[in-house]
Parts: structure tokens; C-alpha cells; sequence
């Protein structure tokens, strides 16, 4: 029987007091196949002198500070696998993670495949068991089951709920992720929503409604806060894809990408609104209006 050889891509910029609780989960793991590619995208602390220690179990690669999309995609260059997963320093990966995703990716005949997982928020000190729930909940959409996906593409526009798909739950076959060129690298967020409005239309994607990590959110300087800046690449990620579903002709997904790039500019006119920034608000809003209000035929053009 093949057992596949996953690539485990881990970026990091200046975590060097978090990457070892990262690296011990993978190692923790069931599923024993795997290699790690730790990507240094250009830190300036103690992150290598830290993993001295562990350079026989990895592939540790240094480059400038490029940013994180361009980090695993650099890190995806070295790797050997037939699965490429992702998993940030802040975060770990519970030991059955890669088995169980691996087994039910086989047995859904799925090309990329999510999880859900606990969220701790060291900042705003909430604790959150399930994002599945939480996100879907939130976002007003039926709760995600083990299984095929069979809306995606909607998911990752309606009321943000692309924000149930994190990063280090995602893993997906090596000749999927290179299909579609990986990680969009100018974009420093919303990069990995991106990703996946790119592989939905295209791929069968899956879903485990089993808490298989943790999401860990520590304050410091190195995270990105500009919301406004977080908005402007969430509306580049969806305008690339809008692009995308029209060049295919894929005119349901279009109107969806419409609708979606609308609401962001709809929520970026609040955020002015709610910040007294009225003039801000007043132009995005007309935006708003006239991406809601123009038919797609004018949008090709």
C-alpha cells in the first residue's frame, strides 16, 4: 500500500520563542511520513541559533523578508511530497491531524481537504472549542460536516465566512497546489482566501468537522492590524477571482464574487463610518452601489 509522503511548509518571521511548540506537534504526529521545511523569511532574533537542535529532523531555508505567501511558497520549492500541508509557528497540530486528514482525503477521492480547530486569543482572551461552529454560526450558513464541500466557493464569499478555512488546516495534493501557481505574493493577508477562491471552482474539496489543532493569536508588533489594508487585499483576492469565474464563463460563481466584493466595500464603508472618517465612508459607499447595481456583461468589458 502507498503511503504518501507529505511536505509540512512551516514560515516564520522573529517567533523564535513559539516554532518549537510548532515543530513538536509535527513530530507528535500518528502519521510518520512526513518531512518539515521550516522557511526563515528573514528574522531577526533567535530563530536559528533555537533550531540548531532539530536540523537533522528538517530542511531549514533563510531568505529575505518577502512576507508569508512568499515564505510557503518558497518552502513548497524544496519539497518532495505528494500532499503539501502549512502549519504557522504560533500554532499546533494535534497528533492525529495529518493521519486523519490524509485517510479521509483518500477516502473522499478529495484534492484538498480543511479541519476545524480550537481558536485561543491570548489578546482579546477568548477561547473558542470550535471554529466550525463559531464561524458558521456567525455567518448565518449551515454548519460544515465531514465531507465533501459542495458549496465552497460560496463559503469563502458570504459574510466572510471564508474565514472558517485557516491556513494550517489546509492541505492539498502537490500537482493542485502548483496548478494554480500557490500563494498570491503581494498580498500579505487574505493571500490564503485567495488561494482557495482560485481551487474551488476547479478542485473537490473536503471537509473534517473534527477539532484537529489549535489556532494560537498572540499580541506583538510583527501582526498585521490594518483593517483597511485587510479589506484591500480581501477586495484584490475577490476582484482577481471575479476576473477569473468571467474569463471561464462561469457566470454563477461570477455573481456570487460580485456580491462578495460588494459587501467588503459595503463593510470597509462602515469601518470609515464607525471611525468618523465621513468622506471615506460617503466614496466607498458610492463604490458600493456601483459594483452592486452593475450587470456582470458591463463588468467584462
Amino acid at each position: 500500500m502507498n503511503i504518501p509522503l507529505v511536505s509540512v511548509i512551516i514560515p516564520t518571521y522573529n517567533r523564535a520563542g513559539y516554532i518549537l511548540h510548532a515543530l513538536d506537534s509535527v513530530f507528535a504526529q500518528t502519521y510518520k511520513n512526513y518531512e518539515i521545511i521550516v522557511v526563515d523569511d528573514g528574522s531577526n532574533d533567535e530563530t536559528e541559533t533555537v533550531l540548531k537542535s532539530y536540523m537533522n529532523r528538517l530542511r531549514y531555508v533563510y531568505q529575505t523578508n518577502a512576507g508569508p505567501a512568499a515564505a510557503r511558497n518558497h518552502g513548497v520549492k524544496f519539497a518532495h511530497g505528494d500532499w503539501i500541508a502549512f502549519l504557522d509557528t504560533d500554532d499546533i497540530w494535534l497528533p492525529a491531524k495529518l493521519e486523519k486528514q490524509l485517510s479521509e482525503c483518500l477516502r473522499l477521492n478529495a484534492d484538498f481537504c480543511f479541519h476545524d480547530l480550537t481558536v485561543k486569543d491570548y489578546v482579546t482572551e477568548k477561547h473558542i472549542e470550535s471554529w466550525n461552529i463559531h464561524v458558521n454560526e456567525w455567518s448565518g450558513l449551515p454548519i460544515l460536516e465531514t465531507g465533501v464541500i459542495p458549496d465552497l466557493y460560496r463559503r469563502l464569499l458570504f459574510k466572510s465566512a471564508g474565514h472558517l478555512f485557516l491556513t494550517p488546516t489546509f492541505i492539498a495534493k502537490r500537482e493542485v497546489f502548483f496548478s494554480v501557481r500557490g500563494f498570491k505574493e503581494d498580498l500579505r493577508t487574505s493571500e490564503d482566501i485567495e488561494l482557495y477562491l482560485n481551487l474551488a471552482p476547479r478542485y473537490k474539496a473536503a471537509y473534517i468537522a473534527t477539532v484537529l489543532g489549535v489556532c494560537v493569536i498572540h499580541s506583538g508588533p510583527e501582526r498585521i492590524t490594518n483593517k483597511e489594508k485587510i479589506y484591500f487585499d480581501r477586495m484584490k483576492a475577490i476582484t482577481i477571482s471575479l476576473s477569473d469565474r468571467l474569463t471561464c464563463k462561469d457566470f454563477a460563481n461570477a455573481r456570487i464574487a460580485k456580491l462578495g466584493l460588494a459587501q467588503q466595500m459595503r463593510n470597509l464603508a462602515g469601518a470609515y463610518r464607525r471611525s468618523d472618517m465621513t468622506q471615506r465612508a460617503l466614496i466607498t459607499y458610492f463604490r458600493y452601489f456601483k459594483i452592486y447595481l452593475t450587470p456582470l456583461c458591463l463588468l467584462r468589458q
